[in-house]
């Protein structure tokens, strides 16, 4: 009874392991399965910080701590440790304005900020520390070089300030893409104004990139697919005072860009900060404000009627829930 209770004992055991691993396996295959469309998602929504650490010789310094820190939300964002050839990279890193501090044993610490990291571009930043002790700092001001070296990639990108102060006149971001090198695109007729046309229609934008058919381009919003296979179109269009910055991939761009397209627009919107902030806007336009042109002024004919009203806010900050909990630096909401 003992020999048959403990050969009985250990084969329901090991068919009960066997069915964990079975079961664990097809757990993180599936797992894996589910996180590999967000890990090409977070590659097309975000950047990259790589950088080189040597002293004031040139002499590479392996083994020093880089800390990487979004300004904006003073949020601690990611370390890492310099190689044996003094280098270390950051991929992955969401899109904003960052600062980077490097300690070594024997140098003084070391920061440099003012580094803008945008959609699918390394940021590059050399690091020269001196001599000293680890309390003594060293502070810099300045722009990380977003030079592309290890990357054949065609492409434009486009940032805020270009995004709200060029003028639009249909208050579409893709109008901006008539102003990008291989794009020839049609011209919005006098009803496309906003994201929807006086007949109720979306007010889409058709663009060519380098000769392929309008129906050819890809479109994606925070790293998410918002292409509408139907008429090939974005899904969604977000207000102009929303979008970050757009990135326009032509030719020689990566794998994490796949599917069916051409040319891929990459649209990334704001995000809170670590202090509150928002503001108004109001995008009023009248037949007033333009000019007749010559010939229908000569046919007697008057100026086109047109009117809009765009108008609306925008706020953003930490979440916080007073008396109950803080998450100044923690989770960050912007809305509009």
């Amino acid at each position: 009874m003992e020999a048959i209770f403990g050969v009985s004992l250990y084969g329901a055991i090991g068919c009960r392991r066997r069915a964990i691993k079975r079961a664990m396996s097809v757990s993180v295959l599936g797992l894996a399965c589910l996180l590999a469309p967000l890990h090409m998602q977070a590659q097309i929504s975000s950047g990259e910080i790589d950088g080189t650490v040597k002293d004031p010789s040139g002499a590479a310094i392996p083994h020093a701590t880089v800390v990487i820190t979004n300004t904006s939300q003073n949020l601690k964002a990611r370390t890492v440790e310099t190689d044996a050839l003094g280098q270390f990279t950051a991929p992955l890193i969401p899109i904003g304005t960052y600062s980077v501090t490097v300690n070594a044993q024997g140098f003084k610490s070391f920061t440099v900020g003012g580094i803008d990291v945008h959609v699918g571009e390394p940021s590059v930043v050399p690091v020269v520390v001196e001599v000293g002790s680890t309390t003594e700092q060293v502070t810099v001001s300045a722009r990380a070089l977003g030079v592309q070296l290890d990357s054949a990639a065609a492409g434009t990108l486009i940032d805020q300030q270009a995004t709200t102060e060029l003028p639009l006149s249909s208050r579409n971001f893709l109008q901006l893409m008539q102003i990008q090198p291989g794009i020839s695109t049609n011209v919005p007729g006098p009803d496309s104004r906003g994201n929807i046309t006086t007949t109720g229609a979306v007010n889409t934008q058709n663009f060519s990139v380098n000769g392929s058919a309008t129906s050819a381009n890809g479109f994606f919003l925070d790293g998410a697919d918002t292409l509408k296979r139907a008429g090939q179109q974005p899904v969604t269009f977000p207000s102009i005072d929303f979008i970050q910055e757009i990135n326009l991939q032509r030719a020689n761009y990566g794998a994490e860009f796949g599917g069916p397209g051409t040319a891929f627009v990459s649209v990334e919107t704001k995000s809170g900060a670590s202090d509150f902030h928002g503001g108004a806007f109001e995008f009023y336009e009248d037949k007033v404000f333009n000019a007749n042109n010559f010939f229908s002024n000569l046919a007697g004919t008057p100026r086109p009627g047109a009117r809009q009203n765009d108008y609306g806010y925008y706020f953003g900050g930490p979440v916080t829930l007073p008396k109950l909990f803080t998450l100044k630096n923690t989770f960050f909401f912007f809305g509009q």
